[in-house]
């Protein structure tokens, strides 16, 4: 899904794809190792089309071991992971899920460091709650797009507080706030909000609530993921609300975990 670009080109200047999980037995287990071609060679031509490319990043880069105890489903990549999203044109990822913290704080600050490292933004979480609700400004054309990630999905003990790392909790009064200050100051404003119940087809009522409130505070566009499989889509108020855009490239093992 894009958002038309200001200019003359035919190119969206942002383009968002649903959740991403790519464990190690699908990608090389060393930085020096090569990228499999094929990986998102049927992608290709759909990933040039926008200048930027947005997923859920569904899960975390890190070599650690040690995992959230109470979890039953911990998913986790290797590092190199970054890069392969960057070399096929995923330059943006949001952090604000429910795994972002399974193998605990070592995990996610060891994400946030291979893309950065890697040169791929991601909104959604952070050092605090503050961190975890800063927005992502990206340039796109002759104008600048102010992206916000939150997350309304458990445990909440993955939820940064004020002394606390995690991911941006979608608090409705917390949210409202940051998508005002975006859109008060002139940028395209854009939230996506990880929510809903998975496998289920259709929005759940506290969702569209939500996408409401972010539309009504002056949000141009709410995109939706988590329940893993496609929902419908909204206009209220003339504004699209994507509800779940289903997974995009994930590679579960049948177990769907490590």
């Amino acid at each position: 899904m894009g958002v038309a670009a200001a200019s003359t080109e035919k190119v969206a200047d942002i383009q968002f794809f649903g959740d991403v999980f790519l464990p190690q037995h699908i990608l090389p287990t060393s930085p020096s190792s090569p990228q499999p071609p094929e990986l998102f060679h049927d992608s290709a031509n759909v990933l040039a089309l926008a200048r930027h490319n947005v997923a859920n990043f569904e899960g975390v880069a890190t070599d650690a071991f040690i995992p959230y105890d109470t979890k039953r489903f911990r998913l986790r990549m290797p590092l190199i992971v970054a890069s392969v999203l960057k070399d096929a044109g995923i330059d943006v990822v949001t952090l604000a899920n429910n795994h972002s913290l399974d193998f605990g704080f070592q995990g996610l600050f060891d994400t946030m460091r291979a893309m950065a490292q890697a040169g791929v933004d991601f909104a959604g979480a952070g050092v605090n709650r503050d961190g975890a609700e800063q927005p992502l400004y990206i340039p796109a054309g002759a104008h600048t797009l102010c992206l916000l990630a939150f997350s309304r999905t458990l445990p909440t003990s993955f939820w940064a507080t004020d002394s606390r790392s995690g991911t941006a909790f979608a608090d409705q009064e917390r949210l409202r706030t940051r998508v005002k200050t975006c859109a008060a100051a002139g940028f395209y404003t854009i939230v996506a909000v990880h929510w809903g119940q998975e496998s289920l087809d259709h929005p759940l009522p506290y969702q569209r609530l939500l996408g409401h409130v972010a539309i009504d505070a002056g949000a141009r566009l709410v995109i939706g993921h988590h329940p893993h499989v496609l929902q419908s889509m909204e206009v209220y108020k003339g504004r699209p609300i994507f509800f779940s855009l289903g997974n995009f490239a994930f590679g579960s093992s049948p177990m769907g975990t490590e």
